[in-house]
């Protein structure tokens, strides 16, 4: 059995920036195709740092755009993905992270 081949991703990111920064996540997932097993990105990183200011702004559900086209990306790309975002939940909002199969699937969060 072949060790897991695991990327590390610490980026500067644009704090309440989430196109700038769900792009820059697609992008890096495009480019691990066939060559990562696991692509690991940092807390909050599709929303930036949010604050109790703008967290409601930022915090999507988990069916939202950014985890559905991150889960697209996978799956088209072959990577599993661990990467953290503001969660809406109700009126509730968590910092999620949620691992992501290579077929797309939500295994963890």
């Amino acid at each position: 059995m072949n060790a897991p081949r695991i990327r590390l991703i610490q980026s500067i990111l644009g704090d309440g920036d989430i196109a700038a920064n769900l792009n820059q996540a697609l992008a890096l997932i495009a480019q691990c195709a066939g060559q990562v097993d696991l692509l690991v990105f940092s807390e909050t990183y599709i929303p930036g740092f949010p604050t109790p200011q703008n967290v409601a702004r930022l915090a999507e559900p988990l069916d939202g755009p950014s985890l559905s086209a991150l889960r697209d990306a996978a799956r088209q790309a072959g990577v599993s993905v661990a990467i953290g975002l503001a969660e809406r939940d109700g009126e509730r909002f968590y910092n999620t992270a949620v691992l992501i199969d290579d077929k797309g699937g939500l295994l963890l969060k």
